[in-house]
């Protein structure tokens, strides 16, 4: 064997595939583990980006805050407007070898086949869907609250329900309320309706007074129309014409005013 003899050229090719086989497993298991740091959007469909009333669209590019938009519609979009302002949005395009993320801008122009890639992160800010009022997961009442609120029940018919609210409870569920008008009707007042009963309009929390809330989809929205007109018209009740809706406020005042009517300017007390 002449072991002075330079090897030949074709006998590193064995080596030297081994070298590109480790190369491209080591960018693959990089890109691997980048990947699942992410949450990998559908790719964009051109037949699909502008889509509407059940027509297909031949548009070849749509915006990255778009398709973002159209592929998670349960994000709120102030979420989605924060990523985008974070450029916490990344897209890689199908022809990129290096698996190289490129960060994007909402009005950049996305391309069939483009993937969009959000932080995984944002599975643990999706809302999670609202709750049934009347579903076991609302909070029991006791006999005596449940008391309470059919005390509260002034006229009822097949189609409406009126309640004389009092002050102190708000009407309407929200940050920090733990108990409001809407959710304990919707949990024992429904009698023998299958639907929870709706409301029509709103008092505020420190006020008492009537309060009318539909039984069925059909009343609802006949009541809404009829509020929602007497308040665009905001007129008062002196006219001639005759209302279906009149609506007063009463207050309770310290002392007798001198007149027996006129026009308060002066601001509320905040006590």
């Amino acid at each position: 064997v002449d072991v002075g003899r330079r090897p030949s050229p074709f006998s590193t090719a064995p080596h030297m595939s081994v070298r590109l086989a480790l190369r491209s497993f080591t960018r693959h298991c990089h890109f691997s583990a980048e990947h699942s740091k992410w949450l990998t959007l559908p790719p964009v469909n051109t037949t699909t980006v502008n889509t509407s009333s059940n027509q297909l669209s031949s548009s070849t590019s749509t915006t990255a805050l778009k398709w973002v938009t159209r592929c998670c519609p349960q994000l709120p979009k102030t979420l989605i407007h924060k990523l985008f302002r974070l450029k916490q949005v990344r897209m890689l395009p199908p022809q990129e070898q290096d698996h190289k993320f490129k960060k994007v801008t909402p009005k950049d122009t996305l391309n069939a086949g483009d993937r969009i890639f959000l932080p995984h992160s944002v599975k643990q800010q999706t809302p999670a869907p609202p709750k049934r009022l009347d579903s076991p997961l609302t909070p029991t009442l006791t006999a005596k609250q449940i008391d309470f609120i059919s005390a509260l029940v002034i006229y009822k018919d097949p189609e409406i329900l009126v309640l004389n609210k009092p002050p102190g409870m708000p009407v309407q569920g929200g940050i920090n309320i733990k108990w409001s008008l809407d959710a304990v009707a919707a949990s024992c007042l429904k009698y023998e309706c299958p639907e929870s009963p709706r409301l029509v309009h709103r008092l505020d929390r420190d006020c008492s007074g009537i309060l009318v809330m539909g039984r069925t989809k059909t009343s609802t929205t006949v009541l809404h129309s009829i509020f929602r007109d007497k308040t665009s018209r905001a007129s008062d009740d002196n006219g001639t014409e005759k209302r279906i809706l009149q609506r007063k406020y009463w207050a309770l005042v310290l002392g007798c005013p001198r007149r027996s009517g006129g026009l308060v300017t002066a601001p509320l007390g905040g006590g």
